[in-house]
C-alpha cells in the first residue's frame, strides 16, 4: 500500500471493512486513549517524484474488494499488454 492523500482512523475504515468483507464489528470507547490514526510524511515523495495521492483509503478498500469479487480491479492494471 502506498500512503493516500489524508489520515485515516479505524473509525472511518472498520465500517468499510466490515461491509466489503460481511462481518460484524463492535465498536469500543476506551478511556483516556486516543483515537489511532496513520499518517506518513510524503514530503520526500512530493518533492523527489511528483508524488500526488489520490486515491484514498476507502477508494483503496473498494479496489480490493473489487477485485477480489470480480478477479480484477479497475484502480490498479492486472493484465500486461502485449
Amino acid at each position: 500500500m502506498i500512503a493516500g492523500p489524508a489520515p485515516f482512523t479505524w473509525d472511518e475504515v472498520v465500517p468499510i471493512l466490515a461491509k466489503h468483507l460481511d462481518l460484524p464489528f463492535s465498536k469500543v470507547n476506551l478511556a483516556d486513549a486516543p483515537p489511532t490514526y496513520y499518517e506518513y510524511d510524503l514530503t520526500a515523495a512530493k518533492r523527489d517524484f511528483g508524488y500526488a495521492p489520490s486515491v484514498t483509503m476507502k477508494d483503496m478498500i473498494e479496489e480490493a474488494a473489487r477485485f477480489r469479487r470480480d478477479d480484477g480491479g479497475g484502480l490498479i492494471p492486472t493484465k500486461v499488454a502485449r
